[in-house]
């Protein structure tokens, strides 16, 4: 798996009083890119790091991350931009992770900095390819859940899907999710015209285009039921996990 991570230092949403980048950039190597991700699983993935305008301090928090998390220069690279804008910013994520001219079945997990992780997060992922689906997130939205909803195909609560039951997650099909998510290579190729067209304004249209993907493309989107993930947002963290308690452990 290659991990595109796409870092800033903007700020202004609603966090929790707990909340840093830092702690969500640890918590990621502990669970993705620390060596004992490889001596438990005998897989080691890849993480590229796209840096956008990040003044002196956030780039000595990056720096600081990686030696706490003793991640193997080999196994990471980074790029620096200075787009300062999250569509422009998260074009040349897509453009970056395409020029890698990996295999077709390689999967890529394109990923914001303000998420935190379960352990096993990965294993998640892969599960969620291995079941057929075109798109994985872990991040079990809570918009899917709400009574009213601001997301227009939820009603009562609720939205309609399909459940499995895999080996590491019960999952479900979900009609949208953030521009945190995985797929193959050869999937994100396809579909770039669609990715791309949505990638127009000041921010990515991201509940837009998953519309048009599951809709017109017939593509599927799974998530993991609760979910493995989180957006770091007061108002939308996803349920039944203490978030909290998972950013203090990337503290440790």
């Amino acid at each position: 798996m290659h991990i595109i991570y796409r870092l800033c230092d903007a700020a202004g949403k609603n966090r929790p009083e707990w909340f840093s980048k830092e702690k969500c950039l640890r918590n990621f190597l502990e669970v993705f890119a620390a060596p004992a991700v490889y001596q438990s699983s005998g897989v080691h993935h890849y993480s590229h790091f796209i840096l956008d305008g990040l003044c002196h301090e956030a780039y000595i928090d990056f720096e600081r991350a990686l030696v706490h998390c003793r991640v193997p220069h080999s196994w990471l690279s980074a790029i620096y931009i200075n787009e300062r804008h999250n569509a422009r910013a998260c074009r040349r994520a897509f453009d970056y992770a395409l020029e890698l001219k990996l295999p077709d079945d390689e999967i890529l997990y394109f990923l914001e900095d303000d998420y935190l992780h379960l352990p096993g997060a990965d294993r998640i992922i892969e599960e969620g390819i291995e079941l057929g689906y075109d798109y994985v997130t872990c991040y079990d939205h809570p918009d899917k859940y709400m009574d009213p909803s601001p997301n227009p195909l939820v009603t009562h609560g609720g939205e309609g899907s399909r459940v499995w039951c895999g080996r590491q997650a019960h999952w479900k099909s979900t009609n949208s999710t953030t521009m945190t998510f995985a797929a193959k290579r050869g999937t994100i190729a396809e579909d770039w015209p669609v990715i791309n067209e949505h990638l127009n304004g000041d921010y990515p249209y991201d509940f837009r285009m998953f519309r048009h993907l599951l809709d017109y493309r017939s593509r599927q989107l799974g998530s993991p039921i609760p979910g493995s993930a989180t957006h770091v947002e007061q108002q939308w963290l996803a349920p039944r996990v203490n978030w909290q308690e998972v950013a203090c452990g990337a503290d440790g």
